[in-house]
C-alpha cells in the first residue's frame, strides 16, 4: 500500500475516502490477476506431427502379410515465441505490466509495488523487474513403428523416446532507481540499527538466493545474533537454467479392424512411462522434461484413407487422421505456493516464534502464546510442499495430408493439443500442521525496548515481542498505511490483537511499558495477545491450478530411395508452428476454488527426420 503524506487544504476525511478507493482498486486488480507459480507444459516427447510426417506412407502398407516397419531418428530444434502469454501466467501482466518494488518510506507508493523491506532492503529503495522468458528445446526423437501382419493381420506397435535437453531463461532484467540508503531503525528487524551497508544490494540479489547476515549486536549488555534465511525455493536467478532427460517413453499397440487397398481403420491402447524429470519448485522459472513424470494411458483412433492411387501406384494422396485420449495419473511433485489471495506472497517474510516467553513480556497483563525468536525467512521456504497432481484428460488430434510422387513427398497438416485442468492436493506433513511457529511479519516491529517503569530512564534492553500481520501482503504490511507517521507506525498499530507491551530486562519480574525507540520516549509499542499462526489452510493450492490448449501447423519434405528394395532409406526436413489459445487469466474471479488459468506456449519448430524402412 501507498504511503500517503497530507496536504494542506485536504481534509481528513477526503484524505481516507481517497486512501479507501485505492485500496479498493488494489484488492481488485489483486483478485483479477490470476498467476500461477508453475507452467505445466505439454512434453516434449507429445509430438505426434513429429512422428508420422516423411513415415506415414512407409507404415501404410496394403494389406501386408510379411513383418514390416521403419525406424527413423528426428532432430529438432523448438524455441517460443510471443512470450507475452508465459508472462500472463507468471506475473499477470495484463493487470500491472512490471513488477516495481519500493520500500516503506517511498512517498506515494504503487498500489501494485512489491515491498522492498521483505527483500532485506532500505525503505527508501526502489527498482522494477522486467522478464522476456525463453523456453528452447533440442529433441532427438527415437522411432519405432512394426507391422506385425504375419502374426495377426492388422496388429502393429509403435514405440518413441526423445531426448530432450531443454534450457528455461526467465531474462530477469532489474532497473534501480534508487539504491537507497536508509537502515533499518532499531526493533523492525533487529534489535540495534541494520546498516544501509549490512543490507543486499537490489531484488536481484534476493532472489537469486543471496545470504544476509547472521547479524550480531549488543545492546545495553545484551548479545543478539539475528538469521535472515536466504530464499531457498522460487528463486528467480539470472543465469540459464536446463535439463537433459528423456522425456517420456511413448508406446501403441494397436489393430487395424479394417484393411483395405484404399482405406484403413485403426484402434489402439496408448501409454506414456515417465522418465522426465519432476517439478521441484526450487527455480521460479524451473526447466521440465517431458510431463512432470505422469504415467500416462489411454486410447488411439486412427483413419487413413487414398483418394487418390496411381497405376503403377508411385504417385498417390494419403489422407490420416489419428486423435489420442489419455489419463495423466497422480504424480507427486514439489510445487511453492503462494497464501490463498495473495499473489507473490511466497517472497514475504515470516518470523519464527518460540516459548518459553522471557523477559516476563505481556500485553496489557497478559503473557502471549510465543515470542519472537531471532529467525526470520521468505515464505518460500516453507511453502514448497509435496502435492499429488493428475489431470483427467489430454486429447490430442492430428490432420494430415500426403502427397507422394515417386521418391518426392510432401506432408502438411493440423494438430490439435488440449490438457484438462490439474487436480493437485496436498500430501504429507507440512509445516504449517498445527503451527505454533511460525507467522507473518509484515512491516511490525519485533523487539520493544525496556527503559524503566515510566519509559523515560536510560536503556536496560531489548525484548523480542509477539506482533505479527495476518492481513500483511506483498504490497504492504500493516502499520504503514492510512497516512500514518514513522512515529506511530513504529508502535505497532495494526498488528495481530494489539495490546500495550510491557517487560522487564534486568529482574523479568516488572511490568516496564515498552517502547518502540530504544532512545527517547516513544511508549508504547503493542504486541500480539495472541499472535496469529500461519494454517496449512493459508496455502494457495486449488486456486493455481491450469490447463492447456494449442493448435499447430507443419509441414514436411521428404524423399525416398526407393532403388533400395529391401532397406529404404528416407530423409526429410520440415517444421511447426504451436499456437496457444490463453484466454485473459486477469478476468478470472480467483475467488473460487474451481478456477483453473489458461497456459500454453507459443512455439515454432524445425527439424531433419531420416530413417529405414523394411
Amino acid at each position: 500500500m501507498p504511503v500517503y503524506k497530507e496536504k494542506k487544504g485536504v481534509s481528513m476525511r477526503l484524505k481516507h475516502v481517497i486512501t479507501g478507493l485505492l485500496a479498493i482498486t488494489s484488492s481488485i486488480c489483486t483478485v483479477e490477476n490470476q498467476i500461477t507459480p508453475y507452467i505445466s507444459i505439454r512434453s516434449q516427447g507429445l509430438n505426434t506431427p513429429r512422428h508420422l510426417v516423411g513415415s506415414l506412407q512407409q507404415t501404410y502398407v496394403d494389406n501386408s502379410e510379411t513383418l514390416h516397419g521403419t525406424a527413423a531418428i528426428a532432430l529438432e530444434y523448438s524455441r517460443n515465441f510471443h512470450n507475452d502469454d508465459i508472462k500472463k501466467c507468471l506475473f499477470g501482466t495484463e493487470c500491472c505490466p512490471q513488477i516495481n518494488i519500493s520500500g516503506s518510506r517511498i512517498a506515494n507508493r504503487g498500489e501494485h509495488d512489491w515491498l522492498a523491506d521483505y527483500l532485506y532492503l532500505p525503505t527508501d529503495f526502489k527498482s522494477s523487474l522486467s522478464f522476456d522468458p525463453r523456453i528452447d528445446n533440442v529433441t532427438t526423437d527415437f522411432m519405432f513403428y512394426i507391422g506385425l501382419d504375419d502374426w495377426t493381420p492388422g496388429l502393429f506397435m509403435s514405440f518413441y523416446a526423445p531426448l530432450v535437453h531443454t534450457r528455461w531463461h526467465l531474462n530477469m532484467c532489474e532497473t534501480v532507481d534508487l539504491k537507497g540508503t536508509n537502515s533499518h531503525l532499531p526493533g523492525y528487524f533487529s534489535p540495534d540499527t541494520l546498516q544501509r551497508n549490512q543490507l543486499l544490494e537490489n531484488a536481484t540479489d534476493y532472489l537469486g538466493g543471496a545470504l544476509l547476515g547472521p547479524i550480531s549486536q549488543t545492546v545495553a549488555g545484551q548479545n543478539f545474533t539475528s538469521t535472515f534465511q536466504p530464499l531457498r525455493n522460487a528463486q528467480m536467478p539470472t543465469k540459464q537454467e536446463n535439463q537433459t532427460r528423456l522425456a517420456d517413453i511413448r508406446a501403441c499397440l494397436g489393430y487395424n479392424v479394417a484393411q483395405y487397398d484404399r482405406f484403413q481403420a485403426g484402434i489402439g491402447v496408448v501409454s506414456a512411462f515417465p522418465t522426465g524429470n519432476r517439478p521441484e519448485g526450487e527455480i521460479f522459472f524451473e526447466p521440465i522434461a517431458g510431463n512432470g513424470h505422469h504415467w500416462e494411458f489411454g486410447g488411439q483412433l486412427s483413419l487413413a484413407g487414398k483418394p487418390y492411387l496411381s497405376a503403377d501406384h508411385s504417385n498417390q494422396i494419403i489422407m490420416y487422421m489419428e486423435a489420442q485420449l489419455t489419463h495423466l495419473f497422480s504424480a507427486r511433485q514439489r510445487r511453492t505456493f503462494d497464501l490463498s489471495n495473495r499473489p507473490f506472497s511466497r517472497y514475504m517474510l515470516i518470523e519464527r516464534l518460540a516459548t518459553p516467553i522471557t523477559d516476563n513480556l505481556k500485553g496489557n497483563g497478559t503473557a502471549p502464546s510465543a515470542q519472537y525468536f531471532n529467525e526470520l525467512l521468505p515464505v518460500a521456504n516453507l511453502s514448497n510442499v509435496c502435492v499429488d497432481v493428475s489431470a483427467s484428460l489430454q486429447a490430442e488430434a492430428t490432420f494430415m495430408t500426403t502427397f507422394v510422387c515417386d521418391t518426392f513427398s510432401w506432408d502438411i497438416g493440423y494438430n490439435f493439443w488440449y490438457r484438462g485442468c490439474e487436480s493437485i492436493k496436498l500430501f504429507g506433513v507440512h509445516p504449517f500442521d498445527n503451527n505454533t511457529k511460525w507467522a507473518l511479519k509484515g512491516d511490525a516491529h519485533i523487539f520493544g525496548f525496556d527503559r524503566g517503569a515510566t519509559g523515560d530512564d536510560p536503556l536496560n534492553g531489548a525484548i523480542p515481542l509477539s506482533a505479527t500481520q495476518s492481513d500483511a501482503t506483498m504490497q504492504s504490511g500493516t502499520n504503514f498505511v492510512d497516512g500514518f507517521t514513522q512515529s506511530t507506525a513504529i508502535k505497532n498499530p495494526n498488528i495481530d490483537n494489539p495490546q500495550n507491551a510491557t517487560g522487564d530486562v534486568i529482574n523479568a519480574t516488572a511490568n516496564n511499558p515498552l517502547s518502540a525507540d530504544p532512545f527517547s520516549n516513544a511508549t508504547t509499542i503493542q504486541t500480539s495477545i495472541n499472535p496469529i499462526f500461519l494454517k496449512t489452510t493459508d496455502l494457495n493450492v486449488c486456486e493455481v491450478t491450469t490447463r492447456g490448449l494449442s493448435s499447430k501447423l507443419f509441414m514436411h519434405f521428404n524423399y525416398t530411395w526407393k532403388e533400395c528394395h529391401r532397406w529404404t532409406p528416407y530423409l526429410g526436413i520440415g517444421g511447426q508452428v504451436e499456437f496457444a489459445h490463453n484466454n485473459d487469466n486477469c478476468e478470472k474471479d480467483c475467488t473460487k476454488c474451481t478456477t483453473c488459468i489458461d497456459c500454453a506456449i507459443n512455439q515454432w519448430g524445425v527439424w531433419i527426420k531420416g530413417g529405414i524402412t523394411y
